[in-house]
């Protein structure tokens, strides 16, 4: 019998391999998880996917590759927030273009109520306000 290695055990923050792989930044190891099948959705004990990670880390690459996977693109954290509010909020914007591009939902907002827009704004992130303003966040 042999002992096999299950991908997407949890550590004790209740992160997948992917999820780690996607919070580092790590691509290639993003590549291979993601081609052996490993669950692209799974969530942290915070509700962080590997998406919102990527997105919380300015990992454009990683994002792109996760949406390309067809990653969820709708999630929510334990404070509701998403990956297109946490990219516009720290100023990513290639992740928000591509999110954008994904059809993420730009109006979404927060368990405070704060959207994508309101994020932005705060950062006087102004190419990403444009990028958001253009797909009809309010």
């Amino acid at each position: 019998m042999t002992a096999g290695v299950d991908a997407n055990a949890i550590n004790e923050a209740g992160r997948t391999a992917l999820i780690v792989a996607a919070w580092r930044g790590h691509y290639k190891v993003l590549q291979t998880l993601a081609s052996a099948g490993i669950d692209l959705d799974a969530a942290d004990h915070q509700g962080r996917t590997a998406l919102s990670w990527a997105a919380i880390n300015g990992f454009s690459q990683v994002a792109q590759m996760l949406l390309r996977e067809m990653a969820t693109v709708e999630v929510r954290d334990e404070s509701g927030l998403t990956p297109l509010i946490r990219a516009a909020w720290n100023g990513h914007e290639e992740i928000v273009k591509a999110l954008i591009a994904e059809q993420a939902d730009v109006n979404a907002a927060d368990s405070r109520g704060i959207t994508a827009l309101q994020r932005a704004k705060t950062r006087n992130e102004t190419a990403i306000i444009a990028h958001l303003r253009a797909a009809g966040a309010r």
